[in-house]
């Protein structure tokens, strides 16, 4: 019986080791480094999800970003931002460039140069959305596993490595005009879907890519409410817009070509140290700005119930759960005398309660996606620990068993 119990004791414990067993990390691409080769003039980076710009020592030739960041440039001012990847751009005066997603593999630096190198370093995966303005790009040739879209509100240029210049204008009777010009390579330019249909008709099909090759240009533009006005249509593009966006990224080039390989694994190691935890800024950009509005009715309904008593004292009563909660909001409703001192309290507090359910929105998404992400390993451990449990009261009826068999013995 000992035997047994010893045998039993072996089989159970590395059940048990394989259940304490630690979720292992996802591995994904870090992101990509941005320097900033040149600034002139007044230009200001703002972080897409806290709004807040950065500080002045940071926004300066030699400054270093990561995606999540949205760049403008004012009256006679100009950046140029050199990527990870090779990628030159300028950025002229009264525009607006937000970079939502830059993310690279890993490479060995090396002893050569940036510039040197005919296609990118290692693959990647961009998305830049130019909201307004001006702006001038040279992309290495990119991996065959790499993307690289420039997105804007008259349509997406697709690239695979080539040059090419964005303008985008607001239109004096709404929406957007633009020219998209093509010195060297060829894009692949996809318009914007249209507005989803009245209910009872059919959707219209998604718009086709158009290829737009080297020495082309089109002319693209949309209405207010984000319908197109005039397609893109590729024409041979004036001889001077070509020669215009290749001086232009000849000067930003030439800017950038003494910056080593070892400087950019050095600026992608900052931006590793620096750069949070979660990514990327396009998705926590749409997402803080829905929850709270969802959230208000389950904390700030108090706050705000005084102030808006007159008319809205009906929506909390149908709410099932803000109805348990708040005890003293009948209080306030029966006594007309206490209405005055919250009516003036509800503008602190709702900054108060705003901050903490932003905080506590971030922190749930956080718990959500490492909830999603263990989930797979969760279930496996669950399995075995119960078929662990069930081992254990095999153990129990086993035990008990063996000490009835020696009791019968004994007597």
């Amino acid at each position: 019986m000992k035997k047994l119990l010893y045998s039993f004791y072996l089989a159970v414990l590395p059940l048990f080791l394989f259940g304490q067993e630690v979720a292992p990390t996802e591995i994904v691409d870090p992101k990509g480094a941005i320097i900033i080769a040149q600034l002139e003039g007044e230009v200001s980076i703002v972080n897409n999800i806290s709004g807040i710009a950065l500080p002045p020592e940071k926004v300066k030739s030699g400054g270093i970003l990561f995606d999540g960041h949205t760049v403008k440039t004012g009256p006679n001012a100009k950046v140029v931002l050199l990527l990870s990847n090779g990628t030159v751009s300028t950025l002229k005066a009264g525009s607006v460039l937000n970079i939502k997603k830059f993310t690279q593999s890993k490479f060995d630096p090396g002893a050569t140069k940036l510039s040197e190198l005919e296609g990118e370093p290692s693959s990647s995966d961009v998305v830049i959305d130019l909201n307004l303005g001006d702006m001038v790009v040279d992309i290495k040739k990119l991996d065959k596993k790499s993307s690289f879209n420039i997105e804007s509100p008259v349509g997406t240029a697709g690239i695979r490595g080539t040059r090419v210049g964005m303008n985008i204008q607001q239109a004096p009777g709404g929406g957007f005009t633009s020219k998209v010009t093509v010195p060297e390579g060829t894009i692949a330019f996809t318009p914007p879907a249209p507005p989803p249909p009245p209910p009872g008709v059919a959707a219209p099909p998604p718009p086709e890519p158009v290829p737009v090759t080297a020495g082309q240009a089109v002319t693209p533009s949309v209405t207010s409410t984000g319908t197109v006005s005039a397609p893109p249509v590729p024409a041979p593009a004036p001889p001077a817009d070509l020669a215009s966006i290749d001086a232009d990224l000849d000067t930003a080039v030439a800017t950038t070509a003494d910056v080593s390989m070892a400087e950019v694994s050095t600026a992608v190691n900052e931006v590793a140290a620096e750069a949070p935890a979660e990514t990327p800024a396009e998705a926590p950009s749409d997402e803080p700005a829905e929850e709270p509005a969802d959230e208000p009715s389950d904390e700030p309904a108090p706050a705000d119930e005084p102030a808006d008593e007159p008319s809205d004292e009906p929506a909390p009563a149908d709410e099932p759960a803000p109805a348990d909660e708040p005890s003293d909001e009948p209080a306030p409703a029966d006594s007309p005398t206490d209405e005055p001192a919250p009516a003036d309290e509800p503008p602190p507090l709702q900054m108060h309660q705003r901050t903490n359910l932003h905080l506590r929105t971030l922190l749930l998404r956080t718990l959500l996606l490492r909830t999603l992400h263990l989930r797979t390993l969760h279930l496996r451990t669950l399995l075995l620990r119960t078929l662990l449990l069930l081992q254990l009261l095999l153990h129990q009826m086993l035990l008990l068993l063996w000490q009835n068999h020696h009791l019968h013995l004994h007597l």
